[in-house]
C-alpha cells in the first residue's frame, strides 16, 4: 500500500513538473495571458476643443421713405454732387462713377466721411462702402434703392455692419431719418435742409465722436 502510494505521488510530481513546462513553451497556448494595454507606450490624449466662438450680430439701420417724384429724379440727387449739396452736406466731393470716392464734410470740414462708390444701377440702386469716419463708420455700407410706385418712388435706406447699437449708433439712425426728410424735401419742393443750413445740432460737437451726419 506504502509503494503504491509512493508510486501515485512520483507520478503526480513528474506531471506537474511536464506541465509547467509545456506553459511556459511558446506556441503552447498555455503562456501567461499578455497584458491588453502596453503602460510603457505614452497614451494618446485628444486634442483639447477650443471653445465655442460667440456669434457677431451686426446692427442695421433701416428706413422707408415714399417721395412724391420719379426714380431719376431721386437716383440723381443721390448720385451728382449737386444733388448731395443739396439735401445732405454742402460740403460734398463727389466723384460719381463706379468705384470713384467722395468726402462729406460737417463743422468747416473738421468731421468728414469718406466713401467709395461700389455699386451704380441706374434708376434704381446706389452702393456705397464707408473708407473713413467717426466711430462705428468705418466698414460699414450704405445703400439706396429705388422703386416706382405709380408716379411717386419709394426709397428704402439702410446703412449696415455696425459692430454695436451705441449711442452714436442711436444718433446715427435719428440724423439719418431727418437727412431722408430734408431729400424728400429738396425734390418735392426744390429745397431741402443740408448742412449747414439746418438746425439739427446747435452748436457742434468736439472730437471724433462727433457724427457726421448731424
Amino acid at each position: 500500500m506504502k509503494t503504491m502510494t509512493w508510486r501515485l505521488s512520483h507520478l503526480l510530481r513528474r506531471c506537474c513538473r511536464v506541465g509547467l513546462i509545456l506553459a511556459l513553451l511558446p506556441g503552447s497556448g498555455c503562456t501567461k495571458a499578455e497584458s491588453t494595454s502596453d503602460d510603457s507606450k505614452p497614451r494618446e490624449r485628444a486634442d483639447p476643443q477650443p471653445p465655442p466662438k460667440e456669434e457677431t450680430h451686426m446692427q442695421d439701420i433701416c428706413h422707408l421713405v415714399k417721395i412724391r417724384v420719379a426714380p431719376g429724379q431721386v437716383y440723381e440727387a443721390i448720385t451728382t454732387q449737386d444733388g448731395v449739396r443739396g439735401w445732405w452736406t454742402r460740403d460734398t466731393v463727389l466723384d460719381s462713377k463706379l468705384g470713384g470716392t467722395a468726402e462729406f464734410g460737417f463743422f468747416n470740414h473738421r468731421s468728414v466721411t469718406k466713401v467709395r462708390v461700389d455699386e451704380l444701377t441706374e434708376p434704381s440702386h446706389v452702393g456705397w462702402k464707408v473708407l473713413a469716419g467717426p466711430p462705428g463708420w468705418e466698414g460699414t455700407t450704405i445703400s439706396f434703392d429705388l422703386r416706382a410706385d405709380g408716379n411717386d418712388t419709394v426709397l428704402s435706406f439702410a446703412q449696415r455692419g455696425f459692430k454695436q447699437a451705441d449711442e452714436p449708433y442711436a444718433i446715427t439712425t435719428t440724423t439719418w431719418g431727418r437727412y431722408l426728410g430734408s431729400l424728400t424735401q429738396y425734390l418735392e419742393t426744390g429745397r431741402g435742409t443740408p448742412h449747414p443750413d439746418n438746425d439739427f445740432v446747435r452748436q457742434a460737437p468736439t472730437g471724433r465722436g462727433a457724427p457726421p451726419s448731424r
